[in-house]
């Protein structure tokens, strides 16, 4: 008598499961919604980096449009017009002379930058064009720095 009561579920459950999908198409068919417009603008909302070798704003390190001098963090800006100057030809070039970053710790390696940053490995905290950069097998490789607009450390 215990095994028919099994069947019995097993074959109503299968039943019920079989006839789902007709259901949910019918169901699909009768409810059709049509939404409103909706439209999207933006704006880059982004402001002047610098003038010069001094940036009073880094949407780069903060991601906001706080102040520099605001901040309750030690950011250093490396600017376009100092990597222009210096002649950086990659990240570890233009990070050499900023102040806690340590830009090539295992000498020149043209596969990929690994500063230390205030003494931590900084080299999954680098974005390119704000998404964050990947690393090792399949990784972008740093722009070049006549593609740098600013780097924040």
């Amino acid at each position: 008598m215990h095994i028919h009561v099994r069947m019995a579920l097993l074959t109503g459950t299968s039943l019920f499961a079989l006839a789902l999908p007709a259901a949910a198409q019918d169901a699909a068919e009768a409810e059709t919604v049509v939404l409103d417009e909706v439209v999207l603008t933006a704006t880059t909302g982004t402001k002047a980096a610098a003038d010069g070798y001094v940036a009073t704003y880094s949407q780069i390190a903060t991601k906001s449009d706080i102040p520099l001098a605001e901040t309750q963090q030690s950011i250093a800006v490396v600017t376009n017009q100092q990597i222009r100057d210096q002649g950086a030809e990659n990240l570890g070039q233009a990070l050499g002379y900023t102040a806690g970053v340590l830009a090539e710790p295992f000498g020149k390696d043209p596969r990929f930058d690994t500063p230390y940053v205030r003494g931590f490995r900084a080299e999954h905290g680098q974005y390119v064009n704000g998404l964050r950069q990947g690393r090792y097998f399949g990784a972008i490789k740093c722009p070049s720095s006549e593609h740098l607009a600013q780097i924040g450390a």
